[in-house]
């Protein structure tokens, strides 16, 4: 499994450099170099980048599953969402998200498609959302959280069916931690 998550995430970074090059979109040189760094990784510690993947996305799996384009577009979705940005009361904690987006870290990199989201077209959009669900669901497996698999397969089955950006913002669904209390 885990040879498989570092295929997936070489695959997402390979398609964001073709299909982004830095002569039209220059706020991708960030991901040419986190492509490097990735393979450098892979080769000397493979299972560093699947933790690391996994402790900075995992938090958002809902919002990944369920396609919400604030995931790109608005920076402090992620600031009010992820427990790295929060105290010990859930209140964000704005200078950790700062130092965080100053960090040279995967998400960081990932997110420099939000400054122009917008001018995608739907099938790349649908690729990207596509390449950090499977990213997600084949990390779950070879981390062996089967309580995150299970939750996946959850967000699959209620979003089945949607096509549109439209189709997966009706749907409704429990929260990770809603669903990890009823399950309990």
């Amino acid at each position: 499994m885990l040879k498989s998550f570092n295929n997936v995430l070489k695959g997402h970074l390979d398609f964001l450099v073709r299909e982004f090059p830095v002569s039209e979109y220059p706020q991708m040189s960030d991901v040419r170099v986190l492509q490097t760094a990735v393979e450098h990784l892979q080769s000397m510690n493979p299972r560093m980048v699947l933790k690391q993947y996994m402790y900075m996305l995992s938090p958002l799996v809902r919002e990944i599953f369920l396609r919400q384009e604030e995931f790109f577009t608005d920076p402090d979705n992620i600031k009010k969402q992820h427990p790295y940005f929060q105290d010990s009361n859930n209140v964000p904690v704005v200078s950790g998200y700062e130092d965080y987006c100053n960090q040279d870290t995967l998400i960081t990199k990932f997110l420099a498609i939000r400054e122009f989201w917008d001018r995608i077209d739907e099938h790349k959009r649908d690729r990207i959302w596509k390449f950090f669900q499977a990213g997600l669901r084949i990390g779950a497996m070879a981390s062996n959280d089967g309580t995150l698999l299970r939750y996946i397969d959850y967000l699959v089955n209620a979003t089945k069916g949607c096509k549109t950006t439209s189709d997966f913002s009706r749907v409704k669904t429990l929260s990770y931690g809603e669903y990890q209390a009823n399950i309990a």
